[in-house]
């Protein structure tokens, strides 16, 4: 009898062996698998944010690589944020425009616009945020056309954060300066002065150590013209694993 037990626990694992569905899983599949779960309930938070977005939003975003960190440090008060655009809906579909530089995401560095699903899209960014400005139904049709100007001119983006210069702005600049335009001066967001500015973010090497004054994003939506509407995290934080 313990014979036969022998030989039938020599043959069920002989059997598991041969069944490769029976064979634990390598950690490279079961972290892909984790994160291909995450990504879809990324999405899915996405799609459920959309309902909240009307035009002339604010959506503030930030991503996980070491550029969107650095552009963080811009903001005094809250840095949750690296970069910003206005939210309009076109032909049912949000759309943010926005003014952006860097060789991986605009390498021409010129006022563009895309879908929301691009602007937060997961496999790149950690979060993002939804906020709205207390305007006229006339003002946001005017900060929407201001805006798609800025696009349609392709006006470029500004890395000598230069406020008194209109021909180049950087996102919260072009956002500060339609605002004001469009509300006839009703609404101005604050600005922000750094002394000794410390800089780790390549391309803005212009401004170490410089003293400067300019729109950081936690100006937009830290004010009493701004409400918070929504906040979206994803559980990611990090690239697509492989193999």
């Amino acid at each position: 009898m313990k014979y036969c037990v022998w030989i039938f626990i020599f043959a069920t694992t002989i059997s598991s062996c041969n069944n490769p569905s029976a064979q634990p899983k390598d950690i490279s599949t079961i972290v892909i698998e984790k994160y291909n779960i995450a990504y879809q309930e990324a999405l899915d938070s996405i799609a459920s944010a959309k309902k909240y977005i009307h035009d002339g939003d604010l959506i503030c975003r930030t991503g996980f690589d070491f550029v969107s960190q650095s552009l963080q440090n811009f903001s005094v008060t809250d840095k949750t944020y690296s970069h910003s655009g206005l939210a309009f809906i076109e032909n049912g579909q949000i759309m943010v425009y926005h003014s952006i530089a860097g060789m991986d995401e605009n390498p021409d560095e010129t006022f563009r616009k895309e879908p929301l699903d691009s602007f937060v899209n997961p496999a790149r960014k950690k979060c993002f945020g939804i906020f709205r400005y207390k305007l006229t139904p006339q003002e946001v049709i005017d900060l929407g056309l201001a805006f798609k100007d800025l696009e349609r001119r392709k006006v470029k983006f500004d890395k000598m954060f230069n406020l008194k210069d209109d021909d180049k702005q950087y996102c919260s600049e072009a956002i500060a300066k339609a605002l004001k335009k469009c509300t006839y001066n009703r609404i101005i967001i604050p600005t922000t002065i750094r002394d000794n500015f410390h800089v780790k973010t390549k391309g803005y090497e212009q401004l170490e150590g410089k003293r400067f004054e300019y729109i950081a994003l936690d100006n937009l939506f830290l004010n009493p013209f701004c409400d918070s509407i929504k906040k979206v995290d994803y559980n990611i934080g990090y690239p697509k694993p492989t193999r």
